[in-house]
C-alpha cells in the first residue's frame, strides 16, 4: 500500500460544508464528460452513498499534487480532478463522510482519513492507495454515511437533479420554468449572480469567467452574455418579441446590456423590434392634424431630454437608461425630426427662442445663470 500526505490540514476551508464538497465532486465528473465524450458521467444515491461515475476514465496519482489536474485547462470546462476534489475529500473526511475513490483503470482504490504527520507535526489529510483487480475501466469516487435528508439537499445544486423546460442557444440555455426565474448555472452547475433575471441561464463555460472561488461570476459580464442569448432566442422565433419588449421595457438584467453587449447588427436588430413594439403602444394617433414627428413617440431616460422633447411639441415616454443605450440612435433621429418640424411650421420671437433655449439646457447651468438669464427674459 502507497501512501500520499497532501499539504492539507484537516483545519483548511472551515467555511465549506457537505453541498459545497458534492458540488465540486459532481464539478468534476460533468467537466470530464464535457472534454471526453466516452467518460459519460453518472450519479446516484443507494444505501446512503452516493456515486459518482465517470466511464473509461483513469486518475494518476500526480493529481493529488496541488496545483496539479488531470487535463490541462480547457474552455469548455470550469476544471477537472484538479485542487476542488482533493479540498472535497478534506472536507468530507472532516464531516465523517468516508471518502473512497475506485480508479478501476488502474486496479487502485483510494482511501483518505486524517494522519498526525510527523514531518509536518500537523493532522493531514493522507490518501492510501491500494492495488485491487477490477474488472471495470471506470472511475468511481464514493462517498458514504450519507443520510436521504442530506442527499435530498443536493437537488438545488446541479440542473442533472431537476426537469425543467429550456431554450438553446449558442451561448448556454435560458430556463424558462418559474422555479428557474434569477437562477444562474455553469455547465448545470449553480453559481451566484447579483442580477435580478426574468430568466434563469446555465451558460456554456467558455463564455462566462468565474471568480476565483468558482462558485459566483460577474454579474456585468453575466448580463452581457444574457442579452446575446435573448437577442438569438428572439431572432430565432424562440422567444416572442412581445417578452423581449417587456423585459426592455421594465429594465430587466437579462437585456440590461444590449446596448452595448451585443455588435452591431445584433443590436440593430433588437432596437428595431422594440421600436415596432414602442411605436404600437405609445404613439399618438387621435389628432391627425398634428404633424407625424410630433405624434410619434420618442423614448427618453433622463428629465433634461424629456424637457427637451416637450418644449418641441413632442411625445417624450420614459424608458429605463439600458434600453435608451439600446435605441439611443433612433431617438436621436426622432428628436431631430421633431426639431426640423418645429422650425418649420413655427415662428419665434428672440424671447421665445430663449425660453426654449432654457427649457432645454437648465439642468446644465449654474443655478445662479438661470436665475440671471430669468431676470433678462422677463425685462424682454
Amino acid at each position: 500500500m502507497r501512501k500520499y500526505e497532501l499539504t492539507l490540514t484537516s483545519s483548511y476551508v472551515q467555511d465549506w460544508n457537505f453541498p459545497m464538497a458534492i458540488r465540486e465532486l459532481i464539478q468534476n465528473g460533468v467537466d470530464q464528460e464535457t472534454v471526453n465524450p466516452n467518460a459519460a458521467f453518472t450519479i446516484e444515491y443507494v444505501d446512503g452513498f452516493i456515486r459518482f461515475t465517470n466511464r473509461n476514465t483513469r486518475l494518476r496519482c500526480n493529481t493529488l499534487l496541488l496545483g496539479r489536474s488531470s487535463k490541462q485547462r480547457s474552455d469548455e470546462t470550469v476544471g477537472q480532478f484538479g485542487e476542488g476534489y482533493k479540498i472535497a475529500a478534506l472536507v468530507l473526511t472532516r464531516l465523517g463522510k468516508p471518502f473512497v475513490i475506485h480508479n478501476n483503470g488502474k486496479n487502485e482504490v483510494w482511501t483518505c482519513r486524517f494522519v498526525n504527520s510527523q514531518r509536518w507535526a500537523e493532522r493531514i489529510l493522507t490518501f492510501f492507495v491500494e492495488d485491487l483487480p477490477s474488472p471495470s475501466d471506470d472511475l468511481v469516487i464514493e462517498v458514504g454515511n450519507v443520510t436521504e435528508d442530506e442527499w435530498e439537499s443536493l437537488s438545488d445544486i446541479w440542473l442533472g437533479f431537476q426537469d425543467y423546460q429550456a431554450i438553446d442557444t449558442s451561448y448556454g440555455q435560458i430556463l424558462t420554468d418559474e422555479d428557474q426565474k434569477d437562477r444562474v448555472y455553469v455547465n448545470g452547475l449553480y453559481i451566484q449572480c447579483n442580477s435580478s433575471m426574468e430568466y434563469g441561464y446555465n451558460f456554456k463555460p467558455e463564455y462566462l469567467t468565474l471568480e476565483r472561488d468558482r462558485k459566483s461570476c460577474s454579474s456585468w459580464d453575466a448580463e452581457r452574455i444574457t442579452s446575446k442569448m435573448i437577442q438569438e432566442a428572439q431572432e430565432k422565433g424562440l422567444l416572442s418579441d412581445e417578452a423581449v419588449y417587456e423585459m426592455l421595457e421594465e429594465g430587466k438584467d437579462d437585456v440590461s446590456n444590449a446596448g452595448w453587449g451585443l455588435d452591431g447588427e445584433q443590436r440593430e436588430q433588437m432596437a428595431e423590434k422594440f421600436m415596432a413594439a414602442f411605436d404600437e403602444k405609445h404613439q399618438d394617433d387621435f389628432d391627425t392634424d398634428i404633424p407625424e414627428a410630433k405624434r410619434v413617440p420618442i423614448p427618453v431616460s433622463g428629465t433634461s431630454d424629456y424637457k427637451k422633447v416637450t418644449a418641441y411639441g413632442g411625445n417624450p415616454v420614459f424608458v429605463p437608461s439600458t434600453t435608451h443605450r439600446l435605441v439611443d440612435h433612433i431617438a436621436e433621429q426622432r428628436m431631430k425630426d421633431l426639431m426640423d418640424c418645429s422650425m418649420e411650421s413655427e415662428t419665434l420671437t428672440l424671447k421665445e427662442q430663449l425660453e426654449r433655449w432654457k427649457d432645454f439646457y437648465s439642468d446644465y447651468l449654474p443655478n445662479g445663470a438661470v436665475e440671471e438669464l430669468e431676470t433678462i427674459l422677463s425685462q424682454m
